[in-house]
């Protein structure tokens, strides 16, 4: 339980830390 609460909250975290790389990755691929 406690394992799966830690990779939740390690992929949020990464996703909120990168979010910006992601968007600009995104924007490159649609165009």
């Amino acid at each position: 339980m406690y394992k799966y609460l830690a990779v939740v909250l390690l992929l949020l975290y990464n996703f909120c830390f990168n979010n910006n790389d992601l968007s600009t990755s995104k924007s490159e691929a649609l165009e």
